[in-house]
């Protein structure tokens, strides 16, 4: 996955749609979403169409308002001390959903998140307002790009992912039932592949 980013960063960059000084950002994305939705997309047991919902995703207005809270951001020294808060409060927010009678915890966990996210957007809604000028530049188009553009790209990359974990799936049950000859088990395999080819829905279901 880190050596793909690399490759699509490369790409991006000689595309004159990434600098060098967004080098964090790729990095929090890489860590905290293209991490995740590759692990989301691998252990999910929903039947899904993955281009269709990463795209969505991409395309809601949530990534206005994140791009708004990252561009405007708080002080250093307020960074410092709310980085770790909010932190803290979703871990609570995990531990507090294992089990049912934390629920009224959970509710107002849920409450004080709202509340914070509320404050941050608002924030940072105002400060782009009075930044107007600056918010129409070349690097904030850039930046704004930045987590629909990485994301989108994983496709490929996702796709494969989940054609080789299906077929890994697939070929584990020619171990089940009588003992088979590795040759048989290979042959099997071949006939398989060429059957299903990339075709994530067949390999899930076959039919030879």
């Amino acid at each position: 996955m880190m050596a793909y980013t690399i490759g699509v960063v490369i790409i991006l960059y000689l595309l004159n749609l990434w600098k060098i000084s967004l080098i964090k950002d790729t990095i929090i994305w890489f860590c905290f979403s293209g991490v995740v939705i590759c692990f989301d997309m691998l252990t999910s047991s929903k039947e899904e169409n993955i281009l269709r919902k990463i795209t969505l995703n991409n395309i809601k207005i949530v990534i206005i308002i994140e791009f708004l809270v990252n561009t405007y951001t708080f002080s250093l020294l307020g960074e410092l001390i709310f980085i770790p808060f909010i932190t803290f409060i979703a871990m609570l927010d995990v531990v507090a959903q294992t089990d049912k009678k934390y629920s009224s915890v959970s509710k107002l966990i849920t409450r004080l998140q709202f509340i914070i996210g509320a404050t941050i957007l608002i924030y940072a809604m105002s400060n782009a307002i009075s930044d107007y000028n600056n918010l129409g530049s070349l690097d904030t188009l850039r930046s704004f790009l930045l987590a629909p553009l990485l994301s989108i790209s994983f496709l490929p990359l996702i796709y494969l992912m989940l054609v080789f974990s299906a077929y890994e799936n697939l070929f584990i049950r020619l171990n089940l039932g009588h003992e088979k000859s590795k040759k048989l088990k290979n042959y099997a395999k071949k006939e398989i592949i060429k059957h299903c080819q990339f075709r994530l829905k067949k390999i899930k279901r076959p039919q030879i």
